[in-house]
């Protein structure tokens, strides 16, 4: 678009009057020696060399020096040079704003507590926030070789080449600190690009253990004290001179220790199977 002081009709009508006049005083310098078409010709000419060299020096400005001034041009070109420079300013804003962008995200990342890499279709890790070196070990010219030589475990192999097949992660042990367990998550996107998350979950994992841990114990502490009193329920229960109020109570006692039992037995079961 021009602006509302220049219309393009205004330069084309600055570039039809330049022509206008060249044919003129070709014609009439023409006429005055006996030439007269060979005049207008010559004005022609110079009309079309006029245009040919202000199209020589935009290309020149485009090609070259794009960044500087533009130079000083007459009708339409003038008007295309004003669009050009236009569409020059629009677009470096719209690049300064998408660097603040870039800038911004890229500090969010960096803030995070879960380690977040970047990896290319090539397995190689383009960008990682500092919580990667601290819970994946990576290190500055780590790009160049395949994340799954810098993270050498069988069971992230397996879930990097299919993270199909794990529903929530992968939970594995650390390998940069003995004792750690990381919970890591693989995200697929653009041409085989891969977005790793990881994040420590050493204190659920504990939290997990004990509570695992209390389950089995509990239930095998429940188990002997409740043989015992089966034992000697099932003593009671069988006297043939016991009173029928009596019998009653402990068949009902030796049920729900029996229950117990069972329950107890199950939660084993549980435990063993988690």
């Amino acid at each position: 678009m021009i602006d509302s002081q220049h219309s393009l009709v205004a330069f084309f009508q600055e570039d039809l009057f330049r022509l206008l006049g060249l044919v003129f005083l070709g014609g009439l310098t023409g006429w005055l020696l006996g030439f007269f078409w060979t005049g207008v010709l010559f004005g022609l000419m110079a009309f079309m060399w006029q245009q040919w060299n202000a199209l020589y020096q935009l290309y020149r400005w485009l090609r070259f020096n794009p960044q500087q001034s533009p130079p000083e041009l007459r009708g339409v070109w003038s008007a295309i040079v004003y669009n050009v420079q236009r569409m020059q300013v629009s677009e470096r804003r719209a690049r300064d704003n998408l660097m603040v962008v870039i800038t911004r995200a890229r500090e969010s990342v960096s803030a995070l507590e879960e380690a977040v890499v970047l990896i290319n279709s090539q397995n190689l890790p383009e960008w990682w926030n500092p919580a990667a070196e601290r819970l994946l070990g990576l290190r500055t010219g780590d790009q160049r070789q395949s994340i799954l030589n810098i993270i050498r475990k069988p069971e992230f192999a397996s879930y990097f080449e299919t993270p199909s097949l794990y529903q929530e992660g992968l939970k594995i042990a650390s390998w940069v600190k003995a004792g750690r367990y990381l919970q890591c998550e693989l995200t697929i996107f653009g041409k085989n690009d891969r977005l790793l998350i990881a994040y420590d979950i050493t204190r659920l994992n504990n939290l997990e253990q004990m509570r695992k841990d209390f389950v089995a114990n509990v239930s095998h502490e429940l188990r002997t004290p409740l043989t015992v009193l089966s034992g000697y329920l099932e003593s009671f229960g069988d006297q043939d001179d016991l009173n029928p109020r009596w019998r009653r109570g402990f068949d009902q006692m030796q049920q729900q220790t029996q229950r117990m039992t069972l329950l107890a037995n199950d939660l084993l079961l549980l435990s063993r199977l988690e």
